[in-house]
């Protein structure tokens, strides 16, 4: 090639042109799973939670956010509404047990500062 001819414009119909279209089940599943939206399954979760009982908030949650998890990785995208699975889980349940050991821990600690104090009293 000259010089001349590397500043003249190809046509681009003298190039092949090729067009990838894949139809596979797994470039499926992966399209289908990178437009999935939980924030649905989060307001249920959260209606669970208040409306009906706790069990069946935690159980749906978890079957959620597993869910999530999988889509996720199938797509390589973290789908909508999956944070909010996350502080659903965080709020009605980690802080919750967390506050009860700390309580019984507190209660613990105050029935021993309780006897120690009684002993040195007596």
């Amino acid at each position: 090639m000259t010089s001349q001819n590397m500043n003249q414009p190809q046509d681009p119909r003298s190039q092949p042109q090729y067009v990838y279209v894949s139809t596979t089940a797994q470039d499926t599943m992966r399209a289908i799973a990178a437009t999935r939206s939980y924030i649905g399954p989060a307001i249920l979760t959260l209606a669970l939670y208040w409306l009906l009982f706790w069990v069946g908030g935690v159980i749906a949650n978890v079957l959620y956010l597993y869910s999530a998890n999988n889509a996720e990785r199938i797509s390589g995208v973290s789908p909508e509404g999956k944070g909010c699975l996350w502080i659903l889980l965080i709020v009605h349940v980690i802080l919750p047990i967390a506050l009860v050991f700390i309580l019984i821990v507190m209660g613990g600690l105050t029935a021993i500062l309780a006897a120690i104090g009684g002993a040195l009293g007596n």
